[in-house]
């Protein structure tokens, strides 16, 4: 779960050609290193979810990634339904996205970023290829939908030309399921905070409003008469109030 004081889904085109090229660009079986994820532990053991402090953008580029592959591979299962190797690798690609339709990774509100997930999930694993509820409005415009279109478009020029695309296809999937991550996972809000601070070297740099929020939310967590969402939400009324860059 990535929490809503978390700000938008964010990477664009360099960056989702960055980590696609890094990732298909591996030769042989060798992993290809993502960096590190900080989580916060759950406290559910029924139903354990750990909540996403650092490398949301990573981890949401990644799933949409695979979600391109598995809508490669669903339409064209026809080719692989009798191989059941191929078969069972698909459907492990398929429960890596989503559990009982539900999409395991759950993406913040704001930006329509969670419908908009929501919707790229459903229509990446249905049978069809049409997703079962309505697009959203200006689905296609925002970061979401914009990451899903180029990395079809990218696996699509993948197999132009090919003798075998349906061994391309999984091979893909392979080279991205091989990827490694290391998971950092923190008690607490001020934990994660100050390790996000030290380790924030990669992708899209903190701007000073960032790093004073997570200031002031690390903050908010050591104090026991203060809580995180409602900080956060007291934190947007501010950001409201002067703009976003602090009235700069």
């Amino acid at each position: 779960m990535i929490p809503k004081y978390q700000r938008e889904y964010s990477w664009r085109k360099p960056q989702w050609a960055a980590l696609y090229d890094d990732i298909m660009g591996e030769s042989g079986s060798k992993p290809h290193f993502l960096g590190t994820v900080i989580a916060i532990s759950g406290d559910d053991a029924i139903h354990p979810q750990l909540e996403l402090v650092d490398g949301q953008q990573r981890m949401t580029s990644l799933s949409i990634l695979l979600a391109a592959l598995y809508r490669e591979m669903a339409d064209r299962r026809e080719q692989f339904i009798a191989d059941e190797s191929r078969l069972f690798e698909s459907i492990s690609l398929r429960k890596m996205l989503a559990t009982n339709d539900n999409p395991r990774l759950r993406l913040q509100a704001q930006g329509n970023n969670n419908a908009d997930y929501v919707y790229l999930v459903s229509l990446a694993i249905s049978q069809n290829g049409q997703a079962p509820t309505p697009v959203p409005r200006y689905w296609g415009n925002r970061g979401i939908g914009k990451a899903y279109k180029y990395f079809r478009s990218r696996i699509t020029s993948e197999l132009e030309g090919s003798t075998d695309p349906l061994s391309v296809v999984f091979g893909m999937a392979r080279r991205v399921r091989n990827t490694v991550l290391v998971k950092i996972e923190v008690p607490d809000h001020a934990s994660a905070f100050t390790l996000f601070e030290s380790l924030n070297n990669r992708g899209m740099d903190l701007s000073p409003i960032d790093l004073i929020k997570n200031e002031m939310l690390a903050r908010a967590d050591s104090d026991r008469n203060l809580n995180i969402d409602n900080t956060y939400e007291k934190w947007m009324r501010v950001i409201a109030a002067v703009g976003p860059d602090g009235g700069a």
